[in-house]
């Protein structure tokens, strides 16, 4: 696995709107940028003790669920043109990310997960990733959805829901 550096943009990657937002918006940005994309997908035994029958009986949904995740999220950025690795991490979501993003130019999620509430600004996770990361940190909400893929300059709609250092 590449090292990362301040050459590497991290996405969180957990299927929910906002992560294909933030998705697009990092796409974008390492066109942009001319950096590679670190997509991750967090996921934790917990989550499959809890969400999932199959979990019981030792298949672990949410493992396979991230590796179909990334598959899609690399070969969109294979569309795109731009290089993607991906990772597996396992662990609570927030710091998870916030550690494999250590050292990176950014870390990309998206404002609101799954279980996202739609009156909060930013979800439990972007939140924990806000506080915790040791690089800027861009959250990207619903409002980036006509992001195109070109060198204007971003319009008001296209600019992520907030952005922060950690640390």
């Amino acid at each position: 696995m590449p090292h990362v550096d301040e050459n590497t943009i991290v996405v969180g990657v957990d299927g929910s709107e906002c992560s294909h937002q933030a998705l697009t918006w990092a796409l974008a940005e390492a066109k942009r940028s001319n950096r590679w994309l670190l997509l991750v997908n967090v996921w934790h035994w917990t989550s499959d003790a809890i969400g999932s029958p199959m979990s019981l009986v030792g298949v672990p949904d949410s493992r396979k669920a991230g590796h179909r995740l990334l598959q899609a999220a690399a070969a969109r950025a294979k569309t795109h043109g731009v290089e993607a690795m991906s990772r597996l991490v396992e662990g609570p979501r927030a710091s998870a990310l916030s550690e494999v993003a250590e050292g990176a130019a950014m870390l990309v999620v998206g404002a609101h997960g799954h279980r996202g509430m739609s009156r909060a600004l930013v979800g439990s996770v972007s939140q924990g990733c806000l506080r915790h990361a040791r690089c800027p940190v861009v959250v990207v909400g619903r409002a980036v959805q006509s992001w195109e893929y070109d060198t204007r300059a971003p319009k008001t709609a296209d600019v992520p829901v907030g952005a922060g250092t950690g640390g």
